[in-house]
């Protein structure tokens, strides 16, 4: 069986994450994962103060039968890289609030942006 790489994209916007305007860039070894977290742009529908736009992306082997049908979100390859990828971020965000002392939400994500 043939596999082909497929990229994954994980948007959330979380709140009360203070990031003095730092963008915060990591990549993580083990899960090859790579976590991106940025203030939110005033500008865009829907923001609120002290809105942080969180982004978490990799590339996974997929075999090529299911990329060519085309995945779904019912797929188990889908549903694992999901899984990773949202534990990563909510670990990333845990420890900038703890670090940085930033008060906020128990559960700082409240909207999700997307994943594809």
């Amino acid at each position: 069986m043939t596999d082909t790489s497929v990229r994954f994209r994980l948007l959330y916007i979380a709140a009360g994450i203070d990031l003095h305007g730092e963008t915060l860039r990591l990549r993580d070894r083990q899960s090859r994962v790579s976590l991106r977290l940025a203030e939110r742009a005033s500008t865009e529908r829907g923001y609120a103060t002290g809105d942080t736009l969180c982004e978490a992306s990799c590339t996974r082997s997929v075999p090529l039968i299911s990329a060519t049908r085309g995945l779904s979100a019912d797929d188990k390859i889908v549903d694992a890289v999901f899984d990773v990828m949202y534990r990563q971020i909510t670990r990333l965000l845990w420890l900038v609030r703890w670090r940085r002392g930033s008060v906020g939400p128990h559960r700082s994500i409240r909207l999700v942006g997307g994943f594809a």
